[in-house]
């Protein structure tokens, strides 16, 4: 009477918390680099503007 897939859920529960804090920090890691490559574009983009006038 044991599901196959509930066997298998199972069988993955332990690694489920070591899959959410990896994906929690590389995706924190990822907003960290989104944010400081938007900041440089912004930057470089204010200096040549000001450059510009």
């Amino acid at each position: 009477m044991f599901h196959p897939v509930s066997a298998q859920f199972w069988a993955f529960y332990p690694l489920l918390p070591l899959v959410v804090n990896n994906s929690a920090f590389y995706g924190s890691k990822m907003f960290g680099w989104l944010v400081v490559s938007l900041m440089e574009s912004a930057k470089r983009a204010f200096s040549k503007a000001r450059e510009h006038y």
